[in-house]
Order: C-alpha cells, then sequence, then structure tokens
C-alpha cells in the first residue's frame, strides 16, 4: 500500500510515527497551496471555468523524490447542477511520480483515480444555484520518484468532461524534474540536536556562545561523551541577542559515540536531516541555500513582500526563527526562506482580492451572505500571503505551528480567527466551515505593529448540523508572536499540542482536516464583522501507523429482507490484530456507485472482535444495488481508513421481491352478460406498494371439468394499478362474452422496480367465471277468423343471444265453447306446424317465427282455439314454452272483422307528450264493436314493434267504438310506433293493428333551448382590462342539458344595435358543459360600443354555460387636430 511521505517524516518499512490529526491537520498548512482565483477558462468554455495551480508554480522545477501539491478550481458564473465532471489527465505525470494524497482523502473530496487510464475525475457539486457557491476547490499531492530523470516533463490537463485542455491553458501544469542536488558533508549537515522539552514562557537571555546552539549550526560540534543534562536556562552573555522565547536545547545522546549520526536529531515535519556522511565540513544548510540564492528569493511576493529586514525580536521556538522577517539571522536555524520548510507561502490570497465577506460576522454562521467579491477588507483585515510550517519536538512529541501572513496595512487593531474543523467545507466561495463537536477556534488578536497574540481558545459543541456553541478553553502560555518594523507581517508559534490536549496516534487519523483562516473588524470574537479569508485547506497528516489492510463482505437479500456488511481488519506487516472500530455506511440504491447525500442507514461504532466487525441488519425499503461505505476508526498502531464507494464487496443487491396477487372472477347470464377478474396485490409486509399495470386474460369457453387455458377470449389492455388506504394495488377488467360455457382467467404483472413480474397460474382459485345461457321471453299473437278462413300464431323471442339457433314448433289446440277453458292436452290437439325457422329481428336483439296457416271448420262459428308455441333453445339460449291460453295465444272463431282506423300525434317538439286514437267499427249498418283495446308505443330503435313497449296502457273501453290513451311524455327525440290491440267481442273477432301502420306514428323533434347571455363592458382606454360575454343554455325541465357548442359573434362599435357586416371578433365554437365557465384575456375595445350575438348548434336539452373568450383590439394613436 502507498504511504504519504511528507516533508520531514521518516519512512520506515513498517511503522512511523503518529501525529495528532487536530495538530497534524494545522501542520499540513505548509504542504498546501490555497486556491488562487483565476479567470482564464479552461477548453471547456462556459459557463464552468477550470483552472490548476502546482506548487512548486507551474513552469518551475522540482526535485527528485520531492512532493507536489495540486489544487483544481471550478467556478460556474451560471447555475450549474451537481453532475458535473473535471477530468484531469495525469498520464503525463505519472510516469515519473505517484499520488501521495489518502484514499479518504480523494474521496471525501469527490475525487476519483482510474489507474488504467491515469485520469483523475472529479464530480463537481451545485454551483451558483440556491444556496450554493459560484466555485469550488479540490487539493491532491503527489511525490516525485527518487529516481526520476532529471529534466523530465511532469505535466497535468484538466477539463470539463468531454472537452480538452491545451498544455498553454490555465487548467494545465508543467514541471521539471531537476537534477538532484549533491550532498552535503557531515560536520555541515549535522542534523539540528533534538529538542528539549519548550517551556511554558520564554527563557533568559543567553550569550551567542553559550553551550547550546541552534540546531544545524557551525557551533554545535559534537560531544565525546555523553552531554550533560538538559538546561533549559542557559546563561546569558553581555553581547548576546535577548530571546524572548523558548528554545530547543540539546538531550540527551544514547551513547557516547563521537558520530555526527549519534547526535543527529530525528526529521520532524517540515525539517530536513541529511544522512550522515564522514567526509568535509562545510555550510549549514542553511547557510548553504543563502549562497546559492541569487536575487530575490521565490518565497517572496513583489505585491506584499515577507519581509526580509531587521529582526524585531529573537526567538527561536524548535530551532525556528519567530522574529518578523522572512531570513535566517543566525546560522543553523530556520526561517521561511530556508528550504526545508518547503514551497512558501502556501495561500496567495491577493490585496483587494475576491475572497472577501460582504456582511456576516462571526455569530451568524451559518448564514455567512455575501459571495466572492462582494466585500471590502479594511487594510489590516486584508490578508495576502499566508505561510505555515509545523516540526515535532522528538522529546515530548509536542506538535509545534509556525503561522505567518502578510496584510495591506498595520493601523488599528484587528482580530483574526484561526478555525480547524473536522468535516470540508459547506462553501469554498465563501468560506462557510460545517461545524462538528471537538473543532477548534483560535481568536488572534493584533494592535498596530505589536505581535500576534492568543486571546481565546475554543471548542466547538454541536446541537444540531446548523447550530451549536463554542466553549472556552484555557490558553496555556505556549503561544509567541513577532511582527515586522512596518507592521505588515506577523508571525506566531504554537505548541498545538499543549494548547489542544491532542496527543498524536493513528486513532485520531481522518479527523482534523481542514483549515479556514480570516480576519475581523475589531478583536471582539462573536459580534465582529466578517473581512477577508482564504480559501479552506484541506490537509493530510503524516502518520507512523502499522500497515492494514480492510476486506469488506456485503451481503444481498431479497426486498423485505435485511442486509448486512461485515469488515475484516488484517495487519500486513506482522503487526498485532486491529482494534477499533468499524462505522457502516449504506446508500442507495442507485445503479451505479454513488455515495453522495445521506445515506439510508448508518450503525453506531462497532467494536472490532478479533479484527472483524459485522453491521446490525437493516432492512431496505425499495429493492437495487446498495453501496456501503466503511469507516474504520484507526487506533494506536493503525491508520484510519474509509473504502471507497463502489468498492469489491460492498454492494448489497436487494432482489426485487414477489407480490401477492388475490383475484376475484364473477359469473354472469346471456345475453349483455359482462364477466369481470379483479386483483389485489400487496407487496412485502413494511415494504413498498406494488406499482405497474395487469393483463387481464380470458380463455374459453370450455365444458370441461378441469381448467384449460388454451383459446384466448379476451386480453385486456394494461391495466394501472390503483393506489389504495391500505397499500395495496387494485385492478380490474370486464368483457362481454356472446357464448354460454366456462371461462378461466389468469393476471399478468408488469413488475416494477421492487418487485417481480408474476402471472396467477390457469386455475387458480376465484379465476373461473360460468356464463349461462340466456331465458328468452317469449311472446305471441295470434289471428281470429270466421269459419273457412285462416288463422295463425307468431311467436317473438326476446332477451336472445345472438346468433340465436334452434326453431318453434305450433300446437293448436280446440275447438272449445267460450265458456270453457283452455284445455292444451293431447286429446285436444287440433293442428301442430313444427320446426318452423326464427328470423332475427331489431339487430339481432330478437327472433321471431310464424306457424303455418290453419283453416277453421265451417261449424266452429263462435268457438275458440288456443295455442302454445315451444322454442327448442341452442347453445347460448335455453328453451321456452308459452303457457297454454297465455295472453295473445287466443283465436277466436267470430263471424265479422273490425276494422281499426288509428290516428296518433304526428310530430311534437321535445319536452312535450304524445297520444293515440282508435276507431273500432263492423261493416255498414250492422252493430257496433265493443269489448277494449290496449295502446303499445315502441322506442325509436324497435322498427319492426317486437320488442317490449316503451309505453303500454290499461285496457280501455270501447264507448260507440272509439278509445284514446292517456298521454306519455317521450324521453328523447326520433320516431315512436303505436299498435292498437284489439279484444273483441261476442260478435267481432280479436285484432292488433299492425307496426308502422298509417297514422301509427309519432316524431319528436329538438326543443328551442333558451339563451340567456350578459356582456360586461369596461371603460374606454382603460388597459388592462377584461370583458367577457356568458352565455346560458336552458333547455326542457326534466330533461337532459344541452350539448353542442356555442359561437361568440362581436359587433361594432356602434351607437345603435347592428349586427351586419364583418364581425369585431368571432369567439369560434365553444363546448357547453353544465355549470359556468370564465375565460379572461386582455381586450381593450375601440369605441363606446360593441354588440355580442350567440349562436349555439344545438345538442340535447337543462341549462348549461359557457364564456367567450375575451378579444383584444390595439388602439392606434393618431394626433388630434386642433382648432386654430
Amino acid at each position: 500500500m502507498a504511504q504519504s511521505n511528507w516533508p520531514g517524516s521518516s519512512s520506515r518499512p513498517r511503522r512511523r510515527r503518529a501525529v495528532s490529526v487536530l495538530t497534524a491537520a494545522l501542520t499540513a498548512l505548509g504542504g498546501l497551496l490555497a486556491l488562487v482565483p483565476n479567470t482564464a477558462p479552461a477548453t471547456a468554455g462556459p459557463p464552468l471555468t477550470v483552472t490548476a495551480k502546482a506548487v512548486p508554480a507551474s513552469g518551475g522545477s522540482v526535485q527528485p523524490g520531492s512532493k507536489i501539491t495540486y489544487t483544481l478550481q471550478a467556478s460556474s458564473e451560471q447555475p450549474l447542477s451537481g453532475s458535473a465532471v473535471v477530468v484531469d489527465d495525469l498520464s503525463g505525470l505519472l510516469t515519473n511520480a505517484e499520488i501521495a494524497s489518502a484514499e479518504q482523502t480523494l474521496t471525501r473530496q469527490n475525487l476519483s483515480l482510474d489507474p488504467a487510464t491515469k485520469d483523475l475525475t472529479w464530480t463537481l457539486p451545485a454551483l451558483g444555484t440556491a444556496g450554493a457557491p459560484r466555485s469550488t476547490a479540490a487539493t491532491f499531492v503527489a511525490k516525485t520518484s527518487a529516481d526520476a530523470p532529471a529534466g523530465a516533463k511532469l505535466t497535468t490537463a484538466a477539463a470539463l468532461a468531454g472537452s480538452r485542455c491545451a498544455a498553454s491553458d490555465p487548467c494545465a501544469t508543467t514541471l521539471t524534474v531537476a537534477a538532484r542536488e549533491a550532498s552535503e558533508s557531515p560536520a555541515a549537515t549535522s542534523s539540528p540536536s533534538a529538542a528539549r522539552a519548550p517551556s511554558s514562557s520564554p527563557t533568559a537571555p543567553r550569550s551567542a556562545d553559550s553551550s547550546w546552539s541552534p540546531a544545524g549550526s557551525p557551533d554545535a560540534a559534537p560531544s565525546s561523551a555523553a552531554p550533560s543534562s538538559p538546561d533549559p536556562t542557559p546563561s546569558p552573555t553581555a553581547d548576546a541577542p535577548v530571546q524572548t522565547g523558548p528554545v530547543a536545547p540539546d538531550p540527551p545522546s544514547s551513547s557516547a559515540s563521537t558520530s555526527p549520526s549519534t547526535t543527529s536529531r530525528p526529521a520532524h515535519r517540515g525539517i530536513r536531516t541529511p544522512a550522515p556522511d564522514s567526509a568535509t565540513t562545510t555550510k549549514s544548510p542553511a547557510t548553504a541555500k543563502a549562497a546559492e540564492r541569487v536575487g530575490p528569493f521565490s518565497v517572496v511576493n513583489p505585491g506584499q513582500p515577507c519581509p526580509t529586514t531587521a529582526q524585531t525580536a529573537t526567538l527561536v521556538v524548535q530551532g525556528f526563527e519567530i522574529d518578523g522577517n522572512c531570513q535566517v539571522n543566525a546560522a543553523g536555524n530556520l526561517d521561511w526562506e530556508s528550504p526545508a520548510v518547503g514551497d512558501q507561502p502556501v495561500d496567495r490570497d491577493g490585496l483587494g482580492d475576491g475572497t472577501q465577506y460582504a456582511s456576516g460576522s462571526e455569530g451568524n454562521w451559518p448564514n455567512w451572505t455575501g459571495a466572492a467579491g462582494g466585500g471590502s477588507a479594511s487594510g489590516q483585515a486584508d490578508i495576502n500571503d499566508v505561510y505555515a510550517f509545523a516540526t515535532r519536538d522528538s522529546v515530548t512529541n509536542n506538535i509545534w505551528e509556525m503561522f505567518g501572513f502578510s496584510r495591506a496595512a498595520s493601523s488599528g487593531s484587528i482580530g483574526y480567527t484561526l478555525e480547524v474543523n473536522q468535516r470540508p467545507n459547506r462553501s469554498t466561495n465563501p468560506a462557510i466551515p460545517d461545524r462538528t463537536t471537538g473543532d477548534w477556534r483560535f481568536n488572534l488578536t493584533q494592535n498596530g505593529s505589536r505581535p500576534l497574540a492568543l486571546a481565546n481558545c475554543q471548542r466547538w459543541t454541536s446541537s444540531g448540523p446548523s447550530s451549536g456553541s463554542w466553549g472556552a478553553v484555557s490558553c496555556p502560555d505556549n503561544f509567541f508572536a513577532a511582527t515586522s518594523t512596518d507592521g505588515l507581517f506577523l508571525e506566531a508559534a504554537m505548541n498545538l499540542t499543549v494548547l489542544t490536549g491532542q496527543v498524536p496516534g493513528c486513532d485520531l487519523i481522518d479527523k482534523f482536516s481542514t483549515i479556514n483562516f480570516r480576519s475581523r473588524q475589531s478583536q471582539q470574537f462573536d459580534s465582529s464583522a466578517l473581512k477577508d479569508y482564504i480559501n479552506p485547506i484541506e490537509v493530510e497528516a503524516p502518520q507512523d501507523c502499522l500497515e492494514r489492510e480492510m476486506t469488506t463482505t456485503a451481503a444481498d437479500t431479497t426486498l423485505g429482507g435485511d442486509v448486512t456488511d461485515t469488515a475484516t481488519l488484517t495487519a500486513t506487516g506482522g503487526g498485532p490484530t486491529p482494534t477499533g472500530t468499524v462505522t457502516f455506511r449504506l446508500f442507495g440504491p442507485s445503479a451505479s456507485a454513488e455515495c453522495s447525500g445521506d445515506p439510508v442507514f448508518t450503525s453506531d461504532p462497532i467494536p472490532l472482535v478479533d479484527g472483524e466487525a459485522t453491521s446490525p441488519p437493516f432492512t431496505p425499503a425499495a429493492a437495487g444495488n446498495y453501496h456501503w461505505v466503511v469507516l474504520y476508526s484507526g487506533e494506536a498502531n493503525y491508520l484510519g481508513l474509509t473504502s471507497a464507494c463502489g468498492e469489491t464487496g460492498e454492494t448489497s443487491t436487494v432482489a426485487r421481491a414477489a407480490v401477492t396477487i388475490v383475484t376475484a372472477a364473477n359469473d354472469a347470464t346471456l345475453p349483455d352478460a359482462t364477466i369481470s377478474d379483479s386483483a389485489t396485490e400487496s407487496g412485502v409486509d413494511g415494504g413498498p406498494e406494488p406499482t405497474g399495470t395487469l393483463i387481464f386474460t380470458a380463455y374459453g369457453p370450455t365444458d370441461s371439468a378441469t381448467a384449460v387455458c388454451d383459446a384466448v377470449a379476451f386480453t385486456s389492455d394494461p391495466v394501472e394499478l390503483e393506489a389504495s388506504a391500505t397499500g395495496i394495488g387494485q385492478a380490474s377488467a370486464s368483457f362481454h362474452p356472446t357464448t354460454a360455457g366456462t371461462y378461466y382467467w389468469r393476471v399478468s404483472y408488469s413488475g416494477d422496480s421492487n418487485y417481480s413480474p408474476l402471472t396467477t397460474p390457469c386455475g387458480d382459485a376465484n379465476e373461473r367465471s360460468v356464463v349461462s345461457k340466456a331465458s328468452p321471453i317469449i311472446s305471441t299473437s295470434a289471428t281470429s277468423a270466421g269459419p273457412g278462413q285462416e288463422i295463425s300464431d307468431t311467436a317473438v323471442l326476446s332477451r336472445i343471444q345472438s346468433p340465436i339457433g334452434g326453431t318453434v314448433t305450433f300446437a293448436l289446440y280446440g275447438p272449445f265453447p267460450d265458456s270453457t277453458g283452455p284445455d292444451c292436452s293431447a286429446a285436444n290437439l287440433a293442428f301442430q306446424s313444427t320446426d318452423r325457422p326464427l328470423t332475427e329481428v331489431n339487430g339481432g336483439s330478437a327472433a321471431r317465427a310464424t306457424s303455418e296457416p290453419f283453416v277453421v271448420p265451417m261449424d266452429a262459428l263462435g268457438m275458440r282455439y288456443f295455442w302454445v308455441a315451444s322454442y327448442t333453445g341452442d347453445d347460448n339460449n335455453d328453451a321456452v314454452v308459452s303457457g297454454c291460453g297465455a295472453n295473445g295465444e287466443t283465436s277466436l272463431v267470430r263471424g265479422t272483422l273490425p276494422t281499426i282506423t288509428t290516428t296518433a300525434t304526428d310530430t311534437i317538439t321535445l319536452g312535450e307528450t304524445i297520444a293515440d286514437a282508435v276507431q273500432v267499427a263492423g261493416p255498414a249498418g250492422g252493430p257496433t264493436p265493443t269489448g277494449t283495446v290496449r295502446f303499445l308505443a315502441y322506442p325509436t330503435d324497435d322498427t319492426e314493434c317486437v320488442g317490449n313497449p316503451l309505453f303500454e296502457s290499461d285496457a280501455i273501453d270501447l264507448v260507440n267504438g272509439r278509445a284514446t290513451s292517456e298521454p306519455f311524455t317521450p324521453p328523447a327525440v326520433g320516431t315512436y310506433r303505436w299498435r292498437v290491440a284489439y279484444s273483441g267481442d261476442d260478435e267481432f273477432i280479436s285484432l292488433t293493428s299492425a307496426c308502422n301502420a298509417d297514422g301509427e306514428t309519432s316524431v319528436v323533434t329538438k326543443a328551442t333551448p333558451s339563451i340567456s347571455t350578459q356582456a360586461t363592458s369596461v371603460q374606454l382606454g382603460s388597459s388592462p382590462s377584461d370583458t367577457a360575454t356568458d352565455v346560458g343554455v336552458t333547455g326542457v325541465a326534466g330533461m337532459p342539458a344541452p350539448t353542442g357548442t356555442v359561437t361568440f359573434t362581436a359587433y361594432g362599435p356602434s351607437p345603435t344595435p347592428d349586427c351586419t357586416g364583418q364581425p369585431a371578433f368571432d369567439s369560434g365554437p365553444m363546448e357547453l358543459r353544465p355549470g359556468a365557465a370564465r375565460w379572461s384575456r386582455s381586450l381593450r375595445p375601440r369605441s363606446h360600443h360593441r354588440r355580442e350575438r350567440a349562436a349555439t348548434t344545438g345538442g340535447s336539452p337543462t341549462p348549461a354555460t359557457t364564456t367567450t373568450r375575451p378579444f383584444h383590439r390595439a388602439l392606434a394613436a393618431r394626433p388630434v387636430r386642433r382648432p386654430p
């Protein structure tokens, strides 16, 4: 596993020194470059601008085996969703270098390296949208190979995915590998002495030639015996510069050897420790570097140089000069110009730059406002360059942070905030921290040219994701500062271990990793207005931890089941079994690895047992792929670790579950049979409700005793499942079979994202529909006649299933005297007409058959005959027989045939009534027929009068051979047909008038609706104004509401009604509908008058309303000619 070797950290095969994350996070300021605004776009073009920076700066050189810090910045002037991807081509870099950033550091910044293509992919957050900043940045570190050839080019090119970045664009970087520096001789490069524990207060003054010398100075000669105990207060001399801060004396040697290596101080962060060499003695590293320089040192910013002037103090803290300037003033010490402190400054914020707050104070977090460039910081609040370097006292294991910055002015008092956070910022521009419990905040104050002072130390206690409070923590006397002579450069040294109480160790890794530095208007902490800030710096701490690896195994399940993940930590270098805790996070579902946003599940920290931990079971709410991210806490021996999203073995697949389908089919009887099947679907308990569609299929008909699903009788269209309050999906389908028999249903479910497709089996419970035969209704009409004449019978079958089969047999019984009741026994059979065919009428809704004629014997005068009609039935219709002596089944043998004359109402308008009148007459000079008549009116679609009448009167006695029906109100327009059935009497035979006889039709025509309108008026010149015309169309009471359309036409302007000529407005046909509707549109009439007309196309009648679309007329302005 690749390790990150930071400047000054020692790299051993199996273990490196543990470093406090809090302190290391601050120390890493020395190794990172803040984001410098650059408006030059990458070739990706608007709206996204991509820039890349390198430290050392692009165009320069880099030593073999040294580190390069790269910073990518993306900004957008337009809102950009969080799906944009920037690809940094590192193929020109990774040939002679490797990525030194830890994987969790890359992941935290949405960075992902593809080893095959050598592309670094950066997934951007939303930019410029509501609440989101317009820019963002990401940082990573690379380390050049120790054997990288001199002159090799190290190139990168970052651009929006699908675009390219040219080598000359600001999105590209180029560094050249320099020739390896020559080794220094041992005398000249003696390692600085190991530091004595720093004092909590400045030491007394001491002499420059005292027994103690600054680390690495020529005066630090090796001793021939073990040195005496460290003396924290060396004696001063009269000519020695005054030291007002702690010094770093030599620790006791581990042996009495005179070799330089026995006194060499172990390497620490940011301080180079050359290898021992027995060659000649030369000058110290700092002196050698100064001799090689030509002109201004590269650390100097021409806009605000780091001072190289006289000292204002003589503090030396752990071999580093805190003295108000940048140059080394005492040989062997370090200062900001020393190569051992790395590339400085770590951030060039610039003066009058865009990273300034427009408003807000410390206490307003997280609602700090002010986009980039929105504020203006005063001179002393305008931060320019930022310097940072850290070193560790190898004796006390304390971490010292050296921090400096330049500014635009030095007058007045000012406050600065140095904040260390465990999470990346909520926003980069403006810099808004994401605070969590345990974060640190240091209040630095300063007046004029005085040194910085550490006024307050605080720790954050969270009470929610956007709230919390700072708690005061005492600040021990381990803060030392100095200011340049002009007050424009300030520097300080802080013992972070003493200040924070944190002890270095692997168990603190992956915590404090974000640095925020900002200025305030005054020294008040929370109430003072924010002014300037540097872009947040993501740091990566060096660690001395044993090697370990983590393997994970995620379990799959089916929806409704549980998923778990198991993590196993293994020591790869022979160390002890890792301990600590593991936290499991689960994201999803998503088709590809996506672990942004909030996890669906987060476990509590679970202690490792024998290096292994398993997450609690979690029941996903939906099917799909879920991706685990495992966070190992680390411990005293091992670095913390976070698995990558989508890592092998870290996906739990939740398969779709099977639904439960409960169905219910119904039975029906022909004709007009409707059979249906309904289905209710339920998912897993507590799971999502099934969605999708169902297809219902009916098979049959069949008379098989077992289910048969081979002949498809009906297939529905896909039917959407309807949600229910109980979380069960419901759907149904129906069709109209025309054949009797048994039908079997099957239901096919489409499936959805959570549930699998399913088809119910043939013969499933409740999936049978029995369609029974139709039961026809038989009605007959027998004729009467005199002796020697023919009589016959006609049978009409209604409620049949078409096409009808079978035949009708007519049997005639008699003759019987009028006083004798019907007797249809075989002994009285007079005539039989067998197997008479049926003819369908009324579109197949009825069928008719007529018997052969029977000649009445001459001796049957005054007698009666009774008919019986028998229908055989068929596959779809049951058999039926008329009753003996049933209504219409009697033939009278009389001497006289009456004549029937009818007069029905001819034509009416819908809503009026119709009636029929009849006159029954005998031969001239003979008696007047008596008895009764019945009036029958048939619906408009029964053109043969064979079905059931729509209206049938009671039996009405003839008066002088005349009778009139009661009035009847037809329900719809159309032609109604009348028939009159005369009962007969002793003289005259019974008789029924024919269908469609003359005078036996009544025609109902459309009604004329009443139209009520309401036009609105407006004031001429008003703008805008609304005008509309409402219309109400009223039909006949009790009848359906009118339908159809209404067309509105506006005429005018005219002072009097005039609806001729070209209309000013025509609405076009507008559909009538019950109730009122209004259309709105701007209208500016050209004058005071306008006329509306409404025309309806008609329809069926009940009030209906509609409203015109208002029309708009532009009024052209023209000059008014005034009289002279």
